[in-house]
């Protein structure tokens, strides 16, 4: 075996000592003046250990680790804070609750435990049977992850991926969890408090019933963030004093950000040019839990915001909101402009879903208003860009934030802003008397927004 030149020798044993150092951590390395020489010899048990040199902190610092009353931990803050969930509220939208013994009687459903046979549950549920879990919320984590394996594939077109969501759904339905006494009744499973505000009245009545596993993971996730609090950054201390606590059927992840941080650097731009054109009448339409209206309040400055809703939860939950972050914004349902009383806005916002609303199959429950915070009806873009121009004063402003999600996932072959501004030579030019486009999105982009601007002169 030919020897290795000496540099070549010196980085090759480098490499293996630096691969040593990485697998056991008893190698030692060790350098001299002259050349690098490495032991790599584990420390005898016996032998005495070196002691670790101690790096010095610097003051004021303390371990990532560790939490003092100093600095207490936000996260753990907001949920000691938070409100109990409210007592039973008639009126609320909620899913449909299935009645366990009906269901029993049709022979249509099986019991499953941590004992039965997934790859058999999977086929009857599969072959239109309902099964419900009777043990643990592993099992219904572990059997709905089975069911719905098969449909992870990329869809190849937008039929297919329409095919897909619906039947995910339809198979998510039939995979029910038992619900008692205001909780969810398996072991292990989360917290879900807003099962007494929303099913309150069916509580103590000795019926037993359940809900779909989709429904039961929605809830659950529903009161972590109600409970730990919604955090955006903008919205952060000294801006708001506290997290905004959403209600249940109210889309409220908090990310992506970039379209609101899109938003709030064009109304910054908009309030420079003078007190005299500064807008003082802004309307958010869609509000869900209230981001954008107290972002028009707090950070553009607008006295007087009005947020809308279609969806009662919503409009409950964000009506809750404004009294915890003590903020004079009204709300009122509405169904796009319907609710508002002919009143006028120098800003209209619109936070529209960016999802296609899912078609129904022929077993599915009729969908509800719940489904439009997730997803947008056929002809809500239509009716938005048709009606616009009654709500907003010569001058004013509309802005559109928007995604190409749905294109990129595959829901749709065409952007929906482009087939409602597109629609008919006839609808263009009613459109054009009343609105200007002054900036459309770059729709090869994920996100962007559509300015629209009432013409001063008709």
């Amino acid at each position: 075996m030919r020897a290795l030149p000496g540099a070549r020798w010196k980085v090759t044993c480098a490499v293996c000592a630096v691969l040593c150092i990485a697998r056991d951590q008893c190698w030692r390395l060790a350098a001299s003046t002259s050349a690098l020489s490495f032991s790599c010899r584990g420390a005898p048990s016996g032998a005495p250990r070196a002691p670790r040199p101690q790096r010095r902190r610097p003051r004021g610092r303390r371990p990532k680790g560790r939490q003092t009353s100093a600095a207490p931990n936000s996260a753990a803050e907001a949920r000691r804070c938070a409100p109990p969930a409210p007592a039973f509220i008639p009126g609320l939208v909620r899913p449909e609750a299935i009645d366990v013994g009906e269901l029993n009687a049709s022979g249509d459903l099986v019991l499953v435990d941590k004992t039965s046979d997934l790859e058999a549950v999977v086929r009857w549920i599969s072959g239109g049977g309902s099964a419900l879990v009777v043990d643990h919320w592993r099992d219904l984590e572990r059997c709905r992850a089975a069911v719905l394996k098969p449909l992870r594939r990329s869809p190849a077109n937008a039929q297919e991926a329409e095919r897909c969501r619906t039947l995910k759904k339809t198979l998510s339905d039939r995979l029910l969890g038992p619900v008692a006494d205001g909780r969810i009744d398996l072991q292990g499973a989360p917290r879900a408090d807003f099962l007494l505000t929303l099913y309150g009245d069916l509580f103590g009545s000795g019926r037993r019933f359940a809900l779909p596993s989709g429904v039961l993971m929605g809830l659950g996730n529903a009161w972590q963030y109600f409970e730990g609090g919604v955090r955006f950054s903008f919205l952060a201390p000294p801006v708001l004093s506290q997290p905004l606590r959403p209600f249940y059927g109210v889309y409220a992840y908090p990310h992506p950000v970039t379209h609101f941080e899109m938003l709030i650097e064009w109304l910054q731009n908009c309030s420079r040019l003078g007190p005299q054109r500064a807008p003082q009448w802004a309307l958010d339409l869609g509000t869900g839990c209230g981001v954008v209206a107290l972002l028009l309040r707090q950070i553009a400055r607008i006295p007087h915001v009005v947020a809308t809703d279609i969806s009662p939860n919503a409009v409950y939950g964000a009506q809750e909101e404004m009294k915890r972050q003590d903020q004079d914004i009204e709300v009122v349902y509405s169904d796009l402009f319907e609710g508002l009383g002919g009143r006028r806005f120098d800003v209209v916002v619109f936070n529209p879903p960016w999802l296609p609303l899912p078609k129904p199959s022929a077993s599915e429950p009729p969908r509800t208003v719940l489904d439009l915070g997730n997803f947008y009806s056929p002809d809500l873009f239509e009716r938005f860009f048709d009606n616009l121009h009654h709500v907003l004063n010569p001058g004013g402003r509309a802005v559109v934030l928007f995604s190409n999600h749905a294109t990129s996932r595959g829901y749709v072959d065409k952007h929906p802003f482009e087939t409602a501004l597109g629609r008919g030579a006839s609808a263009r030019s009613a459109r054009s008397k009343h609105l200007q486009v002054e900036k459309v999105p770059c729709l090869a982009f994920f996100l962007g927004f559509l300015i629209c601007r009432r013409n001063k002169k008709v």
